[in-house]
């Protein structure tokens, strides 16, 4: 669309890179606000040889920016792609609702085990049988789920907290692309 979307490379402006935005302005199109990576594309070198472009775009008609008047896109680190993955919201998030429990299998051979259960088992409850039953349930969840945090190696929230340090390292690389350590420490943080 323009210059600032470029970074590395060819720094010439030419002609026919207006078409593009002459394009969008007469289709009558609406860039759609956005948060997030600026440049979209990554050619996947380093230094002088690295190049970025913002080549991924968003954009609404009228129609559709008077339906969603909160439309909105995310523009996410680079995984799998040169690319950026684009999330467009077209409504506010629903409410997070809290993860159904599931019972592990696992916990049954871990050590505390049989504690919890005990534990849960005897808590003093009052009401009908099935009363009963389901807040000694909801107690063993508890004991369960701090069984779980305790004694597992909590493998997601380390992938997830990976994934945060490279979506990190891409941004800071995105707001400095000629930075050569920022290049490199998105490099590093990439492989897992």
């Amino acid at each position: 669309m323009r210059v600032s979307d470029r970074q590395g490379g060819d720094s010439n402006w030419y002609r026919y890179m207006d078409d593009f935005p002459n394009c969008v302005h007469q289709s009558e199109l609406i860039q759609l606000a956005s948060n997030g990576i600026h440049f979209t594309w990554h050619n996947r070198q380093q230094g002088q040889a690295s190049i970025l472009r913002k080549l991924d775009w968003a954009f609404g008609n009228q129609q559709l920016i008077s339906c969603w008047p909160q439309a909105k896109t995310t523009f996410q680190a680079r995984i799998d792609s040169d690319h950026s993955p684009i999330i467009i919201t077209l409504s506010p998030r629903p409410p997070h609702q809290r993860a159904r429990f599931k019972f592990l299998n696992l916990w049954v051979d871990q050590e505390g085990y049989d504690q919890a259960v005990r534990a849960a088992w005897g808590t003093t409850t009052i009401g009908n049988p099935f009363s009963r039953l389901t807040t000694k349930l909801r107690a063993l969840k508890g004991y369960l789920s701090n069984l779980h945090k305790n004694n597992s190696s909590h493998i997601s929230s380390r992938v997830v907290q990976a994934e945060k340090k490279w979506q990190e390292a891409q941004a800071l690389h995105d707001q400095f692309p000629q930075d050569l350590i920022a290049g490199q420490r998105e490099r590093d943080m990439g492989v897992f």
